[in-house]
């Protein structure tokens, strides 16, 4: 049976499937089609880009089994591949020569150091699936970063980078560093035009002109934003069960929200200063 990825223009999955940010980050509520479109993503890249080599991480090998892999099958020609991953190999092969390794975090601990399975490998392209799991974090997210050195180009007569180093994740809302490292400060400087100190921006481009240009991409969505392909029933049900403080997290996508708070309109832009502002008010 032909299935058909349907995507409607200025949606919310439209912008993360036509991002070319260095970094790309589809966040928000359960259920927008994240996961999807970067399966769908991964797989017009390796055709775009012949002879690529890139790799679809999660935290554990059974979630990366029954969900990510799973659903990259799903959008996959299955004309375009020529080689499956096996038991020894997780890579699968493009007819085109381009291969994603599907993969998931794991690290290598000799004595009082620790280093992750992936750091020998160069990539085009990295995706991550479910970026807030704990086995992720930010170091291990730095890192990775310096694996994106592919030099497949591209093939084609459209208006797209020449080469695909990139990383996309997906994500839902969290407290952790995903937020407080890369989210918050995004945000931050999106409302006020502070630039914080984990803002990841273009350096040359802030050093010589003084004007920030984020290599983060952050595009996020409710659950109501693919409604008309979620099963029939599926939001009423999580409308039933998810009120208040935790609706707007995991329905609506958004960050600053903690169950169980006293104060449950706090906001990290709004209740939140930063250090230098702070010590420039009180002098």
């Amino acid at each position: 049976m032909k299935i058909t990825f349907e995507i409607t223009e200025g949606s919310p999955q439209d912008k993360l499937f036509r991002s070319t940010a260095p970094i790309q980050i589809g966040a928000g509520g359960y259920g927008w089609g994240k996961t999807s479109v970067l399966c769908v993503k991964c797989i017009q890249i390796m055709r775009d880009y012949p002879n690529c080599f890139g790799a679809i991480l999660r935290n554990t090998e059974s979630n990366l089994g029954t969900t990510t892999y799973k659903e990259f099958l799903k959008w996959c020609p299955k004309d375009l591949i020529a080689k499956y991953p096996s038991k020894t190999d997780k890579t699968l092969v493009f007819k085109n020569g381009s291969s994603v390794l599907f993969s998931y975090i794991k690290m290598n601990v000799r004595g009082d150091s620790k280093t992750m399975n992936l750091l020998s490998a160069s990539f085009d392209f990295i995706f991550i699936d479910q970026l807030e799991d704990p086995e992720f974090n930010y170091d291990l997210f730095c890192d990775l970063q310096g694996r994106l050195r592919g030099t497949a180009k591209y093939v084609g007569n459209e208006d797209k980078p020449t080469y695909c180093n990139f990383m996309m994740c997906t994500t839902n809302p969290t407290q952790n560093w995903v937020n407080t490292k890369l989210v918050r400060p995004l945000k931050t400087w999106q409302q006020t035009g502070t630039v914080g100190e984990f803002l990841l921006k273009d350096e040359k481009l802030y050093a010589e002109t003084g004007e920030v240009k984020p290599i983060i991409d952050l595009i996020e969505g409710t659950t109501y934003d693919n409604a008309d392909h979620l099963p029939d029933g599926f939001i009423a049900r999580l409308e039933n069960i998810y009120k208040g403080a935790r609706r707007r997290k995991y329905m609506l996508g958004e960050w600053d929200v903690g169950e169980n708070l006293v104060y449950d309109m706090f906001s990290s832009q709004t209740n939140v200063v930063e250090a230098e502002q702070m010590r420039d008010h009180l002098a």
